[in-house]
């Protein structure tokens, strides 16, 4: 990302396509509808590589600009880190598609835990279901109704505690001291079974700390850190154990993640496009390929989220793995992206 502006000196041209996603339930705590998610597609053609092909999903609810004004940005060759990450992809895949090479083809593949948006789903049947497909971690979204979620904890303790699964659970910034003091006592004697607590409060270094100091055996974990938080001494704060990196929106590197921290350090998606599935396990490949000791459970296998489409039909899930076809260069879908219907921008 540091040579974006050789990446954007290649631009020739750009098109995109959009595309709705299709919800099974709520999302999170932010986004309390089922309504159908927007995106679009790009397809970037660069002077010496030719065609390569992106995502662009926004969270307007989370602080992103909306689709209608990333349209308008890249109209306008105004790039804030979410755009320059998916041109960034795009150059990726095409030179990838210039050499006819499938991005995957030999690469390090991570296990991913389970993402859960409705807590009332968790069952004993389903988590040993769950078990059986090789799932040692299960995500909730947590914030919509703590009392019930509390419940639905308990009620599993003894099938969690039994098959030795832990929970992440995420709640998106929705609480304050309050909420999250009167969550973790409700769960009190369940705490064990908690691998993380995920953006419990808005986040601050002394309140984090300070929930910490009430619940030592809690651990934390921070998602969707600003690109000039992720420095080394931020890093090392002591008020979070797990770093959540989202490669749609975050830009890292050894010069600003040091691989011998202490943090864990796993990659979700952007509960995007296919595509975008795919671009954020390029960068987690790539990362634990270099940092063998710091591979985790990641939050990949987010298709599942949404009713299923041409692109989400053709991966597998394998061992928890997010098994892409390797039909097509580049990220693939060669075939999918050749029938969208393609409207220039630029």
């Amino acid at each position: 990302m540091n040579k974006f502006f050789n990446i954007q000196s290649q631009i020739q041209n750009i098109e995109i396509a959009e595309y709705t996603l299709k919800p099974k339930y709520s999302l999170n705590s932010k986004y309390k509808s089922s309504n159908h998610r927007p995106g679009f597609l790009l397809k970037i053609n660069f002077k010496e590589t030719g065609e390569g092909y992106s995502d662009c999903f926004s969270w307007e609810e989370l602080g992103d600009f909306s689709l209608k004004d990333q349209i308008l940005n890249l109209k306008n060759n105004e790039y804030n880190i979410h755009l320059k990450k998916s041109i960034y992809f795009s150059y990726i895949d095409s030179l990838y598609r210039a050499k006819k090479q499938n991005i995957f083809s030999g690469l390090f593949i991570p296990k991913n835990h389970f993402t859960c948006t409705d807590v009332n789903l968790l069952s004993s049947e389903f988590i040993e279901q769950l078990n059986e497909q090789g799932f040692l971690k299960i995500k909730i979204k947590c914030g919509l109704n703590l009392k019930n979620e509390a419940q639905v904890i308990k009620n599993n303790s003894q099938i969690l505690k039994k098959l030795n699964i832990k929970l992440r659970l995420d709640f998106n910034n929705s609480c304050d001291f309050e909420k999250i003091f009167y969550f973790l006592n409700e769960i009190g004697e369940f705490l064990n079974l908690i691998d993380f607590l995920e953006d419990p409060i808005l986040f601050s270094e002394n309140d984090w700390l300070h929930i910490k100091t009430k619940y030592p055996n809690i651990k934390l974990g921070i998602d969707r850190i600003k690109d000039n938080e992720l420095k080394n001494n931020f890093i090392n704060s002591l008020s979070f154990d797990y770093l959540i990196l989202k490669p749609a929106i975050q830009y890292f590197s050894e010069e600003n993640i040091d691989p011998n921290t202490s943090k864990n350090i796993l990659f979700t998606s952007y509960m995007d496009h296919p595509l975008g599935q795919l671009c954020a396990l390029y960068e987690s490949s790539l990362f634990y390929v270099k940092n063998k000791q710091k591979i985790n459970e990641c939050g990949l296998l987010t298709h599942t989220l949404y009713e299923n489409n041409c692109y989400s039909e053709t991966f597998s899930v394998i061992d928890t793995k997010l098994i892409p076809s390797n039909e097509g260069y580049g990220f693939g879908f060669d075939k999918l992206l050749s029938k969208e219907r393609w409207r220039r921008l630029v």
